[in-house]
């Protein structure tokens, strides 16, 4: 939140909260003590943890107005097109499963950039933004979840295999992308 304040932010027009999976909502309730934030937009995935539920309180609390948002609608947040292609609207079957499939997918387009916020879709929610009404090109990166800290990579893959964990980075070096691995020493 420093590097907001630092830079003269004083409240938030709105935040997108991915999924509402507790990695991806707990950091939230900071937001809300730290700056008022006027809408903050959902998948509306229904998920009854604590975590979720204090999250839904919090912004209630904070008068945030709440917007379950499904492809096809369309923001436009000064000057920057923000259009929602995912999770999928009622109409076409609703949500997905799994929690991560329902992650809210923006196609954000700035003159001739276009970025794309895919949340934490996996593979059924990657095929249905794939898929989708959307065109143009579009330049995918991919950034793992993971915490990097000198050589050692701490992240799932530390819980379930120990000493096996590594990730790859893209680096650019002389005009040419190169990948790393890293592995736990």
């Amino acid at each position: 939140m420093d590097f907001l304040r630092d830079r003269g932010v004083r409240d938030l027009d709105g935040i997108v909260v991915s999924n509402p999976d507790t990695d991806h909502i707990g950091g939230f309730i900071d937001v809300f003590d730290a700056f008022p934030v006027e809408t903050v937009y959902l998948s509306g995935d229904p998920k009854g943890t604590l975590t979720y539920n204090t999250f839904l309180r919090a912004a209630r609390e904070e008068g945030s107005e709440v917007e379950v948002v499904r492809a096809g609608m369309l923001m436009d947040w000064g000057g920057v097109q923000a259009d929602v292609i995912a999770p999928p609207t009622d109409a076409e079957g609703g949500l997905f499963s799994e929690t991560t499939d329902n992650s809210v997918g923006i196609l954000l387009t700035y003159g001739t950039a276009r970025v794309l916020l895919a949340g934490d879709a996996e593979a059924k929610g990657e095929e249905y933004m794939a898929n989708g009404s959307y065109t143009g090109p579009l330049t995918v990166i991919s950034v793992q979840n993971y915490k990097i800290e000198g050589t050692r990579v701490q992240g799932p893959a530390d819980r379930r295999r120990r000493g096996t964990a590594r990730t790859n980075r893209t680096l650019e070096g002389e005009g040419q992308a190169r990948r790393e691995s890293l592995r736990e020493p």
